[in-house]
């Protein structure tokens, strides 16, 4: 069982080695939460999946896959807040230096969303505007 410790809203990439030959067609998801995140072969037969946490919390996940190598692998995803000073930090991490954080201060959270308060005052204008918009995908477009 892999285990991981990820911060909140950070990409895991997940690599598996499958040492059995790939079945015809074959296919694997990463399972979460009741979701599907369809993996992907490469032609080293490494299977890559991928999972962004949405909450902070402990996720548990599976492979469900028609390779006997890959299914039933199973793991888990500790997903955490970024620590203060670094989300406060006026500079990206120098691995990461285009990953940055909304504010980690509890007054800028909404629903336990670190920042989320900052951009959600405009959220029903912005659906409002949106809405009429998106009216023009249920019919094709006249010529």
């Amino acid at each position: 069982m892999l285990l991981f410790r990820i911060r909140l809203t950070a990409l895991l990439r997940l690599l598996l080695l499958a040492y059995l030959a790939l079945p015809a067609a074959a296919q694997a998801a990463l399972v979460i939460d009741r979701q599907k995140f369809p993996g992907f072969a490469t032609a080293d037969g490494a299977w890559h999946f991928l999972f962004s946490p949405k909450d902070a919390k402990t996720w548990s996940y599976v492979i469900r896959s028609n390779h006997p190598g890959l299914d039933g692998r199973r793991g888990g995803i500790t997903s955490q807040m970024p620590a203060p000073a670094r989300a406060r930090a006026r500079e990206p991490a120098a691995g990461y230096p285009h990953w940055w954080t909304d504010d980690p201060a509890p007054a800028a959270a909404a629903a336990g969303h670190p920042g989320a308060r900052h951009v959600s005052r405009w959220r029903e204008a912005f659906l409002r505007d949106f809405a009429p918009r998106l009216l023009r995908c249920q019919s094709p477009a006249s010529r």
